[in-house]
């Protein structure tokens, strides 16, 4: 299990379940018929949460991604000035 990304993934859920109650506080006029203001704060909020969900799932099955390989860099030669 990749740890790390475990712990991230929890973060990541707790702050999509802060910005879901934060969505829910928002004051709401009976104006608003279909798209008010709490819509694109519950769609980030969602967003999140899947993420979230998504990446503890991954962690949990092991799966990582590959470390990146690094650049090709010559560290013995000579800079361009």
């Amino acid at each position: 299990m990749a740890v790390g990304d475990a712990l991230l993934s929890i973060a990541l859920i707790g702050y999509g379940a802060y910005l879901m109650v934060g969505a829910g506080r928002i004051r709401v006029l009976p104006v608003y018929s279909r798209i008010g203001p709490r819509f694109f704060p519950y769609l980030v909020a969602c967003a999140a949460l899947l993420c979230g969900v998504l990446l503890l799932v991954g962690a949990l099955r092991g799966q990582r991604a590959e470390p990146e390989g690094g650049e090709d860099v010559d560290l013995s030669a000579k800079d361009n000035l």
